[in-house]
Formats: C-alpha cells, sequence, structure tokens
C-alpha cells in the first residue's frame, strides 16, 4: 500500500513538474508549460506522446468495485476500450471500438422459404447463424414467446399454424462477446390451407339455347385465389375466368356449371349447378285454319294451326266479347262469339319466350230475323241438354206433364189415370247457353186389382200404395233448368197427372196450373173424389174414402202426393206429379202435380189436363 502511495506521489510532482495550473480554470499537461485552454478542465497537449488508459484484464475490470458510469479502460484480453454504460450499481461494459468488438448477434433463416400448406405434414427447418467471433453460443428457439427448443443451432417441425413467430435466443459468456443474451430475427409463418367448396351457385337453372350473356356466380371463398370453373360441353365462357362470377354463351347442350376454389395448396372440390338449356325461342306459328267470318253469337267455331317447332304452348286471343271455350295452349281452339268482329291471334311459346303473333280476322255478321227453327224432346228417362243457336236470342218453352198411371177393378172398366198439365212462356238467351230438360214419364198402372201400387212416373211422378188393390203411380212432371242442374235452377214446369184407383173409383186428377188439377170424381161412389194438387211449397189434399169418410193422405212438397192405404183415399199431387189412387176400399185416386212457369220471362201460359202417355218438351225459336 506504501508503495501505491509513493508513486502517486511521484506522478504528481511529474505532473507539476510540466504543467501550468490555473487556480480557477482547469490543468494543463504540456511540455511548454502552456496554459490549458478556457473550455478544457484537463488539457493534455504533447506533440510527441499519448494517453495511456487504465489497462487490464475482463477479470480485473469486473473486479473494480462500484465502477462510475463513463468509467473507461482498455480490455487486454480483447484489445478494446471499454466503458460502463450502466451505473455504479449496475455496470454494463460496453466497447468503444466496436469493429474490434464481438458483439452477440445472431439471424435464422427457414427452409422451405415462404408459405406452406396445412394438412400436408409439411416440415419446416429453422437454421441459426451466430455473429462472427462467437464460439461457444447457447440458443433457445421460441414459437409466439414460448420455449420450444434448446441449445441446437436449427429446429424442425410441422405442427406450425399461420400466423406463428418463430426467433431464437443465443447466449455467450465469453470474456469478450457483448451484447449476450441476443435475439434473432423474426420469422413469420404463413400456413395457408386448401380453400373449401364453394355455396352455392347464383343463376338460372333453365338456359336458353345459342343466348348469350347468362351470368352465374358465386360470394368469394376464404384462402382462394382463383376459381375453376367448367360448364356444359358445347357452352363457353366468354367473360369472368378465375373469378367470382362468369358469363356464360349456351349452345344446345343441358349439364352442370360447376366452380371450385384454388390457391396455392390446392383446389376444392366443386359446386355444382344442373342447367337444362332449352331449345330456342319458337318460331311464329303458320296460317290458322277456321271461319272468317260468322253470326252474331255464333258457337263451336273452331280455329287451329300446325304444331311449332320447339313449342310447348300456345297463347290465343279472340276478339272482344268472344270467349274460348276450350283449347286455349293447344293447336285448336273452340270459341263463342259476341257481336264484335277482330282477330283471332296466335303465338307460340316456351321456357325461353314467345314468338311473334300470327293473326286472322274474323267478321261478325249481325243476326237477322230468319233464324227460327224448333227442337221436341221425349221420353228418355235421363237429363237431356239443347245448346242455344247462333243469333238466338229468345226461345219458347213449352212443356208437357206426363199422365198418371190407370188403375183397375174387377167389376168395371180399366180407371184412367189423370192427364198432364201443359205450360208454356218465353225466355231470354244467350246464344251457346245451355238448356238441361227433363221430360216426365208416365205413372205405373195396374194389371189387377191385387196389384201393389204403380210405380212413381219419371221425374217426381209419386207410388201408388203398396198393398194389393192400391192405385196406379202418378205421372212425373215435365221441366226445364237453366244455369244447372238443381231443382232451384228450373225456370218452367208441367205437373203430371195423378195415378188412378182401383176397385171402381174413379180415374186420376188431371195436372194442372197453379194449384194442380183435383183428382178424379169416383163413379157410382158417392163423395168419393180425388185431391186437390199441391203448389211449390205445398202439397196437395188427400182424396175422399168410401162416403167422404175416409180422407187420402195429405200430398208431398215438391216430390209428388203420398199414395193413399188401406181404405184411405188417394193423396193430392206435388210440385211434380199427382198422388197415387187408393187402395182396396175404394178412396179416391191421387191429385195432379202442380206446374209452374215464374222463371219465364214473358208470354205465359196454362193448361189443365190435356196430355196422355209421357210427357214432352218443345223448344223454339
Amino acid at each position: 500500500m506504501k508503495r501505491v502511495f509513493y508513486l502517486l506521489v511521484l506522478v504528481i510532482l511529474n505532473v507539476c513538474s510540466v504543467s501550468n495550473i490555473k487556480a480557477q480554470g482547469g490543468v494543463a499537461i504540456s511540455q511548454g508549460g502552456l496554459s490549458p485552454d478556457n473550455s478544457a478542465g484537463l488539457d493534455v497537449n504533447f506533440t510527441n506522446k499519448g494517453v495511456l488508459m487504465p489497462r487490464m484484464t475482463t477479470v480485473q475490470r469486473n473486479a473494480i468495485a462500484n465502477p462510475a458510469a463513463g468509467l473507461t479502460i482498455f480490455n487486454t484480453d480483447c484489445n478494446v476500450y471499454n466503458y460502463n454504460s450502466g451505473t455504479s450499481s449496475a455496470p454494463v461494459w460496453s466497447t468503444v471500438n466496436a469493429t474490434n468488438a464481438i458483439i452477440a448477434g445472431i439471424t435464422i433463416s427457414a427452409s422451405p422459404v415462404g408459405a406452406i400448406c396445412s394438412g400436408t405434414g409439411t416440415s419446416v427447418t429453422f437454421t441459426a447463424v451466430p455473429s462472427i467471433g462467437i464460439n461457444s453460443p447457447v440458443y433457445q428457439w421460441q414459437i409466439n414467446g414460448s420455449n420450444v427448443s434448446a441449445n441446437s443451432s436449427s429446429y424442425t417441425t410441422s405442427a406450425l399454424n399461420n400466423g406463428d413467430i418463430v426467433t431464437c435466443i443465443l447466449t455467450s459468456n465469453e470474456a469478450c462477446v457483448t451484447g449476450s443474451p441476443a435475439t434473432s430475427n423474426s420469422i413469420i409463418m404463413t400456413v395457408v390451407a386448401i380453400p373449401s367448396t364453394p355455396g352455392s351457385i347464383s343463376g338460372s337453372a333453365n338456359g336458353c339455347a345459342n343466348t348469350s350473356g347468362n351470368v352465374y356466380s358465386i360470394a368469394p371463398v376464404a384462402g382462394a385465389t382463383s376459381y375453376n370453373w367448367s360448364v356444359p360441353g358445347d357452352a363457353v365462357i366468354t367473360g369472368g375466368s378465375g373469378t367470382t362470377s362468369i358469363t356464360v354463351t349456351f349452345g344446345t347442350g343441358s349439364g352442370n356449371i360447376s366452380v371450385a376454389a384454388v390457391n396455392s395448396c390446392g383446389s376444392s372440390s366443386a359446386s355444382n349447378l344442373p342447367v337444362t338449356v332449352n331449345p330456342p325461342v319458337p318460331g311464329p306459328p303458320g296460317t290458322i285454319f277456321g271461319s272468317t267470318s260468322v253470326d252474331t253469337g255464333a258457337t263451336g267455331i273452331v280455329y287451329s294451326i300446325g304444331a311449332v317447332t320447339n313449342a310447348t304452348t300456345y297463347t290465343w286471343t279472340v276478339p272482344p266479347g268472344a270467349s274460348i271455350t276450350s283449347g286455349q295452349g293447344t293447336t285448336s281452339i273452340t270459341v263463342k262469339f259476341a257481336i264484335d268482329s277482330g282477330n283471332i291471334s296466335v303465338t307460340a311459346g316456351n321456357g325461353c319466350g314467345t314468338s311473334s303473333a300470327t293473326s286472322l280476322a274474323v267478321s261478325v255478321i249481325p243476326c237477322g230475323n230468319s233464324q227460327t227453327g224448333s227442337q221436341t224432346f221425349g221420353y228418355t228417362g235421363s237429363q237431356q241438354i239443347f245448346t242455344v243457336p247462333s243469333c238466338v236470342f229468345s226461345v219458347k218453352i213449352e212443356c208437357w206433364g206426363a199422365q198418371g198411371g190407370t188403375g183397375n177393378s174387377s167389376v168395371y172398366e180399366y180407371l184412367v189415370g189423370g192427364n198432364g198439365g201443359y205450360v208454356y212462356g218465353n225466355k231470354n238467351v244467350t246464344p251457346g247457353s245451355l238448356l238441361y230438360v227433363y221430360v216426365g214419364g208416365s205413372g205405373g198402372s195396374l194389371n189387377s186389382i191385387s196389384d201393389p201400387g204403380g210405380a212413381a212416373g219419371y221425374n217426381g211422378g209419386s207410388q201408388g200404395g203398396t198393398n194389393g188393390n192400391s192405385g196406379a203411380g202418378g205421372g212425373g212432371a215435365s221441366d226445364v233448368r237453366l244455369g244447372g242442374t238443381n231443382l232451384s235452377n228450373r225456370i218452367i214446369v208441367a205437373g203430371g197427372g195423378g195415378g188412378g184407383a182401383s176397385a171402381n173409383c174413379g180415374p186420376g186428377g188431371i195436372g194442372g196450373y197453379p194449384n194442380g188439377g183435383m183428382g178424379g170424381i169416383c163413379n157410382g161412389c158417392t163423395h168419393n173424389y180425388g185431391g186437390f194438387g199441391g203448389t211449390q211449397s205445398a202439397g196437395g189434399d188427400g182424396g175422399s174414402g168410401v162416403g167422404g169418410v175416409y180422407p187420402g193422405g195429405a200430398g208431398g212438397i215438391g216430390t209428388g202426393g203420398v199414395a193413399g192405404s188401406g181404405c184411405t183415399g188417394g193423396g193430392g199431387g206435388g210440385y211434380y206429379g199427382g198422388g197415387g189412387g187408393a187402395a182396396n176400399c175404394c178412396g179416391g185416386p191421387g191429385g195432379g202435380g202442380s206446374s209452374y212457369y215464374g222463371g219465364m220471362d214473358n208470354t205465359t201460359g196454362s193448361q189443365d189436363g190435356i196430355q196422355t202417355g209421357n210427357g214432352q218438351v218443345k223448344i223454339s225459336w
């Protein structure tokens, strides 16, 4: 210690011998005794000497207790100047002449370079290269800041995700290395997945042959860089290849519009849209065949064309007021005309469009007064139909009801049933409208006094009594209906006659209007008579029995009178035919059915009991 003290004294004395010290300035060390520069605390001024810093090894440097910040030494181990860039309590020895320093550093690289594909098991090898001069580095690899592999200059993995950050930390304990630990550059991984299958394809599933501008599109697919489209064999993609939307020109073939999403890792499975390519729009129809001149109100007039290539339907139009009664959509229609002339026109169409129209001019000829005729309907036992002819706007309808059945007596002649009524009237109609005709049939007659009651006549006649010695059946009505076939559609009715009694009790009643014909009076049987017929809303009275003591049953409403039974008289006629005759105690015969012409428009009339046998309907114009 004493030796160090003596050396320090000698240095101070030497300095004083060559220095010029300014009390209020700095210290100058020079050969010539120059004063220090006013800006310098210590001014060393030599032309043949330098300044020599303290020289020590790294171990000696690190042994300095609480080195001041900025303290500088020359490191003899590393031949560099070190200074404390830290604090006295936490020194950091940095190198002044960096070009000679060994500074900790590390760089890393990846192989393969760039993006990798997920799901393929691809491995990536990362390699670390330390800075020059570092001989014994220690490595620590990290992914996203977490340690994964230690003390190896390379790291290989196949478990990388998109966006992972790979780094490596180098640590060195070598004496002349500074800056340890050092962190490498970062490699940010791009891990690409094969795109998913595109969603549904937007666009028409029905194309038209030889058309352009047909657009098909999909929503973008995550991760896709391109799109592979395919179209039916003779179709062509005219725009948008590789994108999410294409424009297609069709040929004539049907097939799939398909698209797959693509990137550097591969192609997705395809999304498909089956497309039916329909034939092109048909050409206009050819000539329309049919009458060019028709009467006002003409019906059942047929117009037709030949089939058009590629057409699946046909649209017809007719003059104002006219109507197509059948065939719309086909190559042939049936037309009902009104009063206006005009064109019959037709277009051909399919799923791709409609052709231009082909037309035929039709003249509607005003009706004159020469359109006359008539049609008579006899008994058939079923409904018959009358179609109003063209140019006919009013008809006269005449109806005759059917006669009641003939009774039987073992003593006297057969007892004739009542005759059917007669009604007529005029009705305004339109050409082509339908009238439904029902012609009444006669009631069933009796062949012996032991027969059961006679059968009901067709269209409303009633049956005779069901026991032996009962009366004959009532005759059926004749009626015409308009606008439907229900009873409520009747516009005119002629009532049928009542059935004859058995056992010598007089003939049946006669049909008529408005209240139906009365049953026939019993010949030779005092006070025995047939009942009165009913109206539309009420049945007729029953006939009287022997000596007026045994009344017949009341007539039914709408369906004819009720047949007598036992010793009672026959029932009165209802809206239709008359009731049957009495049973074996000689009741009165059935009354005739009532008639009706309230559905007619004008010139109406009636007559009781004039029709024998079956009924009849006549329509005149």
